[in-house]
């Protein structure tokens, strides 16, 4: 580790040890992880209220979305309270906790995304000759997925965090943070892996769903916000994937390199601004005014009863899976109304 840094008023000889410099590569300023803050604490609040105002049924799994959004605010939290330069202040604790919200809450975006993709299955009447198109297949495989990374992840950043908190600079301890952010490397392979492939899954989704409901200007707009946070989140990942490599590959673990983590700028732009977007996305597009109010669950046992190649006698099926969602006037004239005028906006195919 770096060593520890004298600082004008504290007593002769007694060193700040692990302060924000030595701990994130670079002295942080308040400024950016309070701003996080806020702005997570913020949107977790608005999506909680449209979700108490809209009671929709189908779309009370966004609760953990306010509860990730709030956490990640948690972990800013943390990284506010690493801004401190005390007198033998042990601050690796705060700096840990932020390192494990910040790295492991972004999983629960990604399950708002898989889950409200799975609605729109749903309701969209995706035919389900093959298993993996199935909704309940397009949410669950995917948490699942995530769950494994998440704890691939978390086995990563103890192990590292062990090395970081670890008083000897020997080539032993430089060898296990190496281990611990390869492993955090390769939960995020996984990760950025079976995003990817839910990517496509969503796209062919859009492309088999009944025409009708997918080109109403609330399913594109839903469609929109996914493949949005979807990009924000790839975004992300990728660039948490290129820092955990620098600190193996580069060696720069414990020597304060300015590594893709180190540059206060790019980890406000391309971790913190990633995720608030991403939970933006949801925020904008409210997905409890924007999905039916009739019961998902029905949407997904009833079989494919149209067939969209003929003109067939629709009203039963519109009154059983699309008792239409019931959007405030606010709603479709700033929000949807972009997606009334442009036909093609939102859709893929």
């Amino acid at each position: 580790m770096s060593s520890p840094v004298n600082y004008e008023g504290c007593p002769p000889g007694v060193p700040i040890r692990n302060n924000a410099e030595e701990l994130w590569g670079y002295d942080m300023k308040m400024g950016g992880p309070a701003t996080a803050l806020s702005l997570f604490f913020l949107i977790g609040t608005i999506i909680l209220a449209q979700l108490v105002h809209a009671r929709n049924r189908n779309t009370y799994y966004m609760i953990t979305l306010v509860i990730a959004a709030w956490a990640e605010g948690g972990g800013y939290a943390a990284a506010v309270h690493t801004v401190r330069k005390d007198c033998e202040a042990d601050l690796f604790d705060s700096f840990l906790a932020a390192q494990v919200l910040i790295l492991l809450i972004p999983n629960f975006v990604e399950a708002t995304m898989y889950t409200t993709a799975a609605k729109i299955s749903a309701f969209g009447q995706v035919p389900r000759k093959h298993f993996w198109l199935r909704p309940a297949f397009v949410s669950w495989f995917y948490i699942v997925s995530d769950i494994v990374t998440i704890i691939v992840q978390a086995i990563g950043i103890g192990i590292w965090g062990s090395a970081r908190t670890d008083d000897d600079d020997g080539e032993d301890t430089k060898q296990q943070a190496d281990v611990g952010a390869w492993i955090v490397v390769a939960g995020l392979i996984l990760q950025i892996i079976s995003q990817s492939i839910f990517f496509l899954e969503a796209l062919y989704i859009q492309y088999r769903m009944d025409k009708g409901y997918q080109r109403l200007p609330e399913t594109r707009a839903l469609f929109f916000a996914n493949y949005w946070t979807w990009g924000f989140l790839q975004i992300r990942n990728i660039y948490r994937l290129v820092a955990f490599i620098q600190r193996s590959v580069a060696d720069n673990t414990d020597t304060g390199g300015a590594g893709a983590a180190e540059i206060q700028p790019v980890f406000f732009i391309f971790e913190a601004l990633m995720i608030v977007m991403s939970i933006l996305m949801f925020a904008i597009y409210p997905p409890g005014y924007l999905l039916p109010r009739a019961s998902a669950r029905k949407a997904e046992q009833m079989e494919q009863v149209v067939d969209q190649s003929k003109d067939v006698e629709k009203s039963t099926f519109d009154e059983d899976l699309h008792a239409p969602a019931e959007i405030p006037d606010s709603v479709r004239r700033w929000v949807l109304t972009p997606f009334e005028r442009i036909p093609w906006l939102g859709r893929v195919f």
